[in-house]
């Protein structure tokens, strides 16, 4: 094993930030230097940031009461637990989305990710890291065509970060179905994803995480879900970057 002391490390530190001085990054949207972040903190705060939400699907809510369900969750509960979402579906974050996910413009993974990161570590400050975290899975031959998933690539640098697991075999997508953003109602959207996951024997957890890029009426992480408390999962936390509300259009 290499030894490290505190001198090389603070070298090490002093030497990375005086690169970032000398060279530094600049923001995707107004190109100001932003050192190592990816959008300087006016464009950031010009996001469509979600303020309040339903806590169990991610709804957007008009309270500031966290613990507050809303009223589909209180008759009908989905089958996940919670939901963390970072924003509404709306410009610039839809545009990023789809330059994303079929432009295969993966810097804006990298970007979602950062943006992803400070939720998710506030949150689990107070609540039990899950075990592992699962991208939706994509179908080999979606997977082929585009060459990523776009859920695992948001996603990896948070679960470095915070040292959780990223299941990526164990889970997969056996059928593949018609792309969600062409079903026209949340009846047609649940009869497309019935039956299209795959969940191993061999796959064990308590507490896991599920990632998607964007909800809309939720059978995606529903359909998921249920197989994964049929696996024997007690508590699934759903993470995604964008809630689509009932006015806006299907994605």
């Amino acid at each position: 094993m290499p030894y490290f002391n505190k001198k090389s490390i603070t070298t090490s530190t002093f030497l990375r930030k005086s690169y970032n001085w000398l060279l530094p990054n600049f923001c995707l949207f107004c190109k100001q230097p932003v050192g190592d972040k990816s959008l300087c903190e006016a464009c950031c705060q010009n996001l469509p940031w979600q303020s309040y939400a339903c806590r169990q699907c991610g709804q957007t809510l008009t309270t500031s009461n966290v613990d507050i369900r809303c009223g589909e969750c209180l008759k009908n509960p989905p089958v996940y637990d919670s939901t963390i979402c970072l924003f509404h579906y709306a410009n610039p974050i839809d545009t990023l989305i789809l330059a994303l996910k079929f432009g295969g413009n993966l810097i804006y993974a990298k970007l979602l990710g950062e943006l992803m990161q400070e939720k998710i570590e506030a949150w689990y400050k107070h609540h039990d890291k899950p075990d592992c975290i699962i991208p939706i899975p994509l179908h080999r031959k979606r997977l082929q065509e585009r060459g990523f998933n776009q859920a695992l690539e948001i996603i990896k640098p948070v679960a470095r970060r915070m040292n959780i697991p990223l299941e990526i075999d164990l889970c997969k997508r056996k059928l593949n179905t018609a792309a969600q953003s062409s079903a026209a109602s949340a009846a047609v959207r649940k009869r497309n994803i019935k039956n299209a996951f795959w969940i191993s024997p061999a796959f064990q957890a308590n507490h896991v995480a599920v990632v998607d890029d964007v909800i809309t009426t939720g059978q995606t992480v529903a359909e998921f879900s249920r197989l994964l408390k049929k696996a024997g999962v007690r508590q699934i936390d759903v993470w995604c970057c964008a809630r689509t509300t009932l006015h806006e259009p299907n994605v």
